[in-house]
């Protein structure tokens, strides 16, 4: 397709014309000395934990492995890796990430935010932190109007770290209300969920448009605490707690958040799968469901590489943030063909 609308303008629109960056050897050299530290303490952060193998005898695949199955390939842009606003320290809490990888990437080719619990990290535990950095991902989705996609493997909270989780505007309860926000606004929210997922872990996935379930998957909101509730003591003794056990070994009935019952019963979980790329594969097929504008449909010229390479920022954009640089440089680097067309040139 080569006619666009408004051709006399957007196909004749000026180029930028400025003197090319000076090379800067030193400036290149400290630019790419940080950019090897940042990618270094990433990789230390995301292989820490359960070794690979460890997990593949349990029949699961770890959260990257995950996510490089589900999206397009080259296409998974990493958000927030060392984000970890409350300081969680290895000898503190035995990591010290949020426990959860995210990011962007394409689905069968539409974008979508992708967050997927680090099931190397205490079996992806909710960890002080982690609900913030959740919160970051369902802002990016609103802001951007694309689905929110989580692969969710969550062993609940830390229980001596509670008081950490739960609480404030930001914490643990809050992205079951951005869920149901979402779905309100319009923007999908499709989770695939593995494993275990206790009291808290559902959290993440408590109000989704749809859930997709592994045939191991549990999701049970509830635990001693509110089973004993139940019961006329105010509390759980040991004795109630072995009550509970000896029940829990008699019962015939399938479990409260088993896949028999989310799928046979509640109709929480809409599809289940034996395999576990079967669930990412229907993931897929969900996102393909997904309304989305033809690019021809706004296009107005057609699209060209950069006038310089993108290498050449190491040379325009300085290390120290006192020196001046040319920001029309690094347009040129940006933008299709250099061309630019300044909006209110000097008006104020």
């Amino acid at each position: 397709m080569s006619n666009y609308t408004m051709p006399r303008y957007f196909q004749n629109m000026k180029v930028l014309n400025v003197p090319a960056a000076k090379p800067n050897p030193e400036n290149v050299k400290e630019l790419k000395e940080v950019e090897q530290d940042i990618h270094a303490r990433a990789e230390k952060l995301l292989s820490a934990g359960t070794p690979d193998d460890k997990i593949h005898a349990k029949g699961q695949y770890t959260a990257l492995e995950r996510i490089n199955q589900l999206v397009d390939e080259g296409t998974f842009c990493p958000l927030n890796t060392l984000y970890n606003p409350e300081d969680n320290a290895e000898e503190k809490i035995g990591i010290v990430s949020t426990g959860i990888v995210k990011g962007l990437g394409r689905i069968n080719g539409k974008w979508a935010v992708i967050i997927a619990s680090d099931n190397k990290k205490m079996a992806g535990a909710w960890v002080p932190g982690q609900a913030d950095n959740l919160l970051r991902g369902s802002d990016t989705a609103k802001m951007l109007g694309i689905p929110l996609v989580y692969i969710l493997n969550c062993s609940g909270v830390k229980l001596d770290e509670q008081e950490k989780v739960y609480p404030n505007r930001r914490g643990g309860g809050t992205p079951f209300y951005r869920n149901s926000e979402l779905n309100q606004l319009g923007v999908p929210v499709i989770v695939g969920i593995y494993g275990t997922n206790p009291a808290g872990g559902g959290y993440h996935a408590i109000s989704p448009t749809v859930l997709i379930a592994h045939e191991k998957a549990n999701m049970a909101v509830g635990g001693a605490g509110i089973v004993g509730g139940m019961d006329s003591k105010p509390y759980v003794d040991l004795e109630g707690a072995q009550g509970m056990i000896d029940a829990t070994r008699k019962m015939k009935n399938d479990p409260p958040g088993s896949v028999s019952i989310h799928y046979n019963v509640t109709g929480f979980f809409r599809e289940v799968y034996a395999e576990e790329f079967g669930v990412l594969d229907s993931i897929k097929k969900y996102m393909d469901y997904m309304p989305a504008f033809n690019p021809e449909f706004f296009r107005v010229d057609t699209p060209k590489a950069p006038a310089i390479q993108g290498e050449e920022l190491y040379d325009i954009v300085p290390r120290n943030t006192r020196r001046t640089y040319d920001m029309y440089n690094v347009l040129k680097a940006l933008i299709d063909g250099g061309e630019f067309m300044e909006y209110k040139k000097d008006y104020g």
